[in-house]
């Protein structure tokens, strides 16, 4: 590629990742060498705040600059109605924009990926145009009825079970990879003078945890985990209880997740500079919320705004930007005027 680019954008969400896991962070694991090269280069935010603790009204707040409680996308309206997003603003502008993802949250049925000139859900379930088109305008309908609501509730809840079946065992394949490689496809197509904006969701830290084996040998050794507690609800329903030996195995195959995803990214990185557009790209990397491991009586992110799922880490490289290290409390939602700015 010999364009030269001024203004692209890379917005990496790491979907589930507890800031305190991380290297930049001062975690003791090696999980992240490639964030700790490029914490180096960056501004590493010590104090960002998520609007919620959850993946949906978290990023309708990314998109669109607000809080949940202006874009009402949540639990009872899992939608994003009509509000102009940062993708559609950045699209008009000239930008050729792109979100690939394997969050069932981030599709077409959420109008979470509305203004993206292309997208692309790797999440397992369903077939990628099932939720599109006139079915996405479907679903917005039957959440709108309080009559079928209950049955639309019914059916999240379904595929959310056979997303978990689907994506566990040793048969199962992260979707990461493809996620880095359609996001390098499309960078690679690109014919914009004006520049990119590629966002990109990695799922691997949202349980169930299952990582590939050389990363489950390096931080997870001798853990089956089909063996462990992977559903948080039986934790916290009281159902089922968890010792200090499985926290411990747990976490394990958290971190081992963390260090995939940590590893694909630095793919994505490398192929950057490599191809002579690092220099010119503007780079966000933050998670959406964190995870409770036993914490407070708590596994999961559902039920509470505990400092483990809030606190969020926040990473950003500007062109312009020296590294630096800042304490100051932000917002995450400011990344769409960031972003635009």
């Amino acid at each position: 590629m010999d364009r030269t680019r001024q203004s692209n954008v890379l917005f990496v969400i790491l979907d589930t990742v507890r800031k305190d896991r991380l290297e930049p962070y001062g975690y003791e694991r090696a999980t992240t060498p490639e964030l700790s090269r490029f914490a180096e280069e960056a501004t590493v935010f010590e104090s960002a705040v998520a609007p919620a603790p959850w993946t949906l009204p978290v990023h309708a707040s990314l998109f669109t600059g607000q809080y949940p409680s202006q874009h009402g996308a949540d639990q009872g309206s899992p939608y994003l109605d009509g509000d102009t997003t940062l993708a559609s603003v950045l699209s008009a502008a000239g930008y050729d924009t792109a979100c690939y993802s394997s969050n069932a949250w981030i599709t077409p049925y959420t109008g979470l990926t509305d203004g993206f000139d292309a997208q692309d859900s790797f999440f397992e379930a369903l077939p990628g145009d099932v939720l599109s088109g006139p079915l996405a305008g479907a679903w917005q309908a039957i959440n709108d009825n309080d009559y079928l609501r209950d049955l639309a509730s019914k059916l999240v809840h379904l595929g959310a079970m056979a997303h978990s079946k689907l994506a566990s065992g040793e048969g199962a394949d992260s979707k990461t990879p493809s996620v880095i490689d359609r996001t390098k496809s499309f960078i690679d197509d690109s014919e914009s003078d004006d520049g990119w904006f590629a966002f990109v969701n990695l799922m691997d830290a949202h349980l169930p945890y299952y990582p590939p084996e050389e990363y489950r040998e390096e931080f997870a050794p001798g853990v089956n985990p089909s063996e462990v507690c992977q559903n948080s609800k039986e934790f916290n329903s009281g159902a089922r209880d968890i010792d200090d030996e499985e926290w411990d195995a747990i976490r394990g195959l958290y971190d081992a997740e963390i260090a995939h995803m940590d590893a694909e990214l630095g793919r994505l990185f490398d192929w950057l500079r490599e191809t002579g557009q690092w220099d010119e790209t503007t780079v966000i990397v933050a998670a959406d919320h964190g995870e409770l491991h036993g914490e407070h009586d708590l596994y999961g992110h559902e039920f509470a705004l505990y400092d483990q799922l809030i606190n969020v880490p926040l990473l950003v490289k500007h062109p312009d930007l020296e590294a630096d290290r800042r304490d100051d409390l932000v917002e995450l939602l400011d990344c769409y005027h960031t972003v635009l700015d």
